[in-house]
């Protein structure tokens, strides 16, 4: 299943797969005291297979026309499009989709599905406050990304609660990257594995001083925060959105009480190296 990486959590099996990389200055982060530089990071989303039931977590970027992200494509890079040539698993096989946020890095993936829409049968799952917020800037959208709008008012559900539980998924409201970002949990036997969308796009994030873009920066800080101590607790492991090697990690602590991060195994794939 090259390049997807695999993470095993009886009795569930959750897939990395990068569709490609995107560069970005970070002066957009608008950081004070400190200087802006270039930084490439990878685009990932997640397959789940649950039981009989296989689940993507977010949809990659896919092949929208964008001019946010420069973007740059490897021979390894699998676009959700084409995921049944890597996996066997075509769109007609989904159970349903979870969007952590609307970011066309996280549903781009989508503008490559609508000319099979006849095959597209399942259920995408976005947070009301998510939908309602890209509903009313919509007018200012793309045109590429309007056409995905209009393709997901046929399929979305919205989600209003705060935390809710289904199909031995836990999906919960966290806002700051966004006003409608959503984490998502698997609760296997022994370990928890979590999907924090951009809360937590890569290893280096957990780090107080290093955020992410945020909508509401103050809210961003209190939930990775939040995040961050319940998965040290609990040692669950992290899918990451944007990490460009480290697609899975487990957290744990130091003796001066800072965080170690422990890569899983598998998950390193330096072949794909972005530069």
């Amino acid at each position: 299943m090259e390049p997807i990486s695999i993470c095993d959590l009886f009795p569930f099996s959750v897939f990395n797969i990068t569709d490609g990389f995107f560069s970005f200055n970070t002066k957009i982060l608008k950081l004070k005291k400190r200087p802006s530089r270039i930084v490439t990071l990878s685009v990932n989303y997640h397959l789940v297979k649950n039981g009989n039931e296989i689940w993507l977590l977010d949809c990659g970027i896919g092949s929208v026309p964008t001019e946010s992200f420069k973007r740059r494509k490897k021979p390894t890079a699998v676009p959700v499009d084409l995921l049944y040539h890597q996996t066997g698993i075509g769109i007609k096989d989904l159970s349903g989709i979870i969007i952590s946020h609307m970011h066309e890095d996280h549903i781009g993936g989508f503008y490559s599905l609508m000319n099979r829409e006849h095959a597209f049968k399942c259920p995408v799952f976005i947070h009301e406050k998510e939908w309602i917020f890209r509903k009313e800037r919509y007018s200012k959208m793309t045109d590429p990304l309007k056409k995905i709008m209009n393709f997901l008012e046929r399929h979305v559900c919205l989600i209003s609660e705060d935390r809710i539980k289904f199909n031995n998924f836990e999906v919960q409201w966290t806002g700051g990257h966004t006003p409608g970002h959503m984490i998502v949990l698997l609760h296997g036997k022994k370990r928890t594995f979590c999907y924090p969308g951009d809360l937590l796009p890569t290893s280096s994030h957990l780090r107080p001083e290093r955020i992410a873009y945020a909508w509401d920066r103050q809210k961003y800080r209190i939930e990775k925060e939040r995040l961050i101590n319940r998965a040290l607790e609990e040692k669950w492991i992290i899918g990451f959105s944007h990490a460009p090697y480290m697609k899975f990690t487990i957290l744990d602590k130091s003796e001066e009480n800072g965080y170690i991060v422990c890569q899983t195994k598998m998950q390193e794939t330096r072949n794909e190296n972005p530069s």
